[in-house]
């Protein structure tokens, strides 16, 4: 049992990797989501391969106590929404950014399509021409979609996202904001992407804030060491308190 999951997991990652590779080669996404991207989707074959596992021990337990359970493969088919992405004109070669318009058309289905290779390359693609205008319309359309694992994922990535194109926005929207959609580690990838393309500014609002945050001192680390990693070796080296100084020392490794 053991050795046939594992060639599954095996089967399942290679296959989704392949045709990642395969479909970056069709259509360029910018590279820094090209990297979120491959880590988002075995992190996401992973987990399938572990709900897999789960069902599998699920109907040994239910075979052993007499128990019937449905065959697991129609579980999740009713409605599903199969993002037909080689059809969908991603418009990569001007990088010319979206209209609010767009984005709801494409945005809406991606976050419910069970074609998930699909639905993070169309997100990926939106990501890299998000602008503080349509980032407000893409956000609309994340605080209007049911939670889920794949969805908090991309909503991560779309937080970095728009750190990057506007760091001040995203984070009183995330921190100031009591009605914000918020998910577990998001204020870390936003000032990730805040500190990627604005440093100073990303800095000072990190420092100035009265009570130490944790994520924000994650993300604004994280996202130096991208950009200029002794750089962030030397911020990281004079943090006075030594509990924070231990865990940012953590994160640049």
């Amino acid at each position: 049992m053991n050795k046939a999951v594992l060639l599954g997991t095996f089967w399942v990652v290679t296959l989704g990797v392949a045709f990642y590779f395969g479909f970056l080669s069709r259509d360029p996404i910018a590279p820094e989501y090209q990297e979120m991207l491959y880590e988002q989707l075995m992190e996401e074959a992973e987990e399938r391969e572990r709900l897999k596992k789960e069902r599998m021990e699920e109907e040994e337990v239910a075979a052993i106590h007499g128990m019937s359970i449905p065959d697991s493969a129609g579980y999740g088919q009713a409605g599903a929404i199969q993002l037909d992405f080689q059809n969908i004109e991603l418009e990569n070669q001007n990088k010319e950014p979206l209209t609010g318009e767009r984005i709801r058309e494409i945005l809406g289905p991606a976050l419910v399509s069970s074609d998930l290779v699909g639905r993070n390359a169309v997100i990926a693609d939106m990501l890299s021409r998000l602008t503080p205008e349509n980032a407000l319309h893409a956000l609309n359309v994340f605080e209007n979609t049911p939670s889920s694992y794949h969805t908090d994922n991309n909503y991560r990535l779309f937080l970095h996202a728009w750190a990057k194109v506007d760091g001040a926005s995203a984070l009183a929207y995330i921190m100031d904001n009591p009605d914000a959609h918020r998910v577990e580690g998001g204020h870390v990838w936003a000032m990730s992407g805040w500190t990627a393309s604005d440093p100073q500014a990303a800095y000072d609002f990190v420092t100035s804030r009265e009570k130490k945050d944790y994520g924000l001192y994650h993300g604004l680390v994280k996202g130096w060491g991208r950009i200029d990693l002794d750089g962030a070796h030397e911020f990281v080296a004079t943090i006075k308190d030594k509990n924070l100084r231990g865990r940012m020392t953590d994160v640049i490794g």
